[in-house]
């Protein structure tokens, strides 16, 4: 059993669907500039962090992605965020960007990087923090 972990440093956001338009009669998709260049900026600090010799998953895995977001002043105003914050805990974030939205970016980033495709991920778990530690994500994988 294999199990990779990686520390992506960036600031978590929302991979949204292509939009598509039609000219000449042909359809074409575009993907926002910034959501495209945070794809590349994820997918390079994974290949970094990759361990010599790996070999791409090809069976079945499971991601475990955690969502670094750094804390709002409206949260840092309140008495009792600020105390957990100092103390370097997290604190559960429930605003957008929505998971599904989040989980997009990153599973399409280690697609032919460190798994043959998404299609093999049979479990998978994110969740959302607001902590005081760098913003990114922290993904997890194990598989056979």
């Amino acid at each position: 059993m294999t199990t990779l972990t990686f520390d992506i440093t960036t600031t978590p956001k929302a991979k949204q669907s292509a939009r598509f338009f039609a000219k000449d009669n042909k359809v074409f998709s575009f993907q926002n500039k910034e959501v495209v260049q945070q794809g590349q900026t994820i997918q390079a600090q994974i290949k970094e962090q990759l361990p010599e010799g790996f070999k791409i998953l090809t069976e079945y895995c499971s991601v475990s992605i955690t969502a670094k977001f750094q804390p709002t002043k409206q949260l840092l105003n309140k008495k009792a965020s600020s105390i957990l914050l100092d103390a370097e805990q997290e604190i559960i974030k429930t605003t957008k960007p929505d998971v599904d939205n989040l989980i997009k970016q990153v599973l399409d980033v280690m697609q032919g990087v460190v798994f043959v495709n998404d299609s093999i991920v049979h479990k998978l778990s994110i969740r959302k923090v607001y902590t005081t530690a760098s913003s990114g994500y922290i993904v997890s994988i194990t598989g056979e």
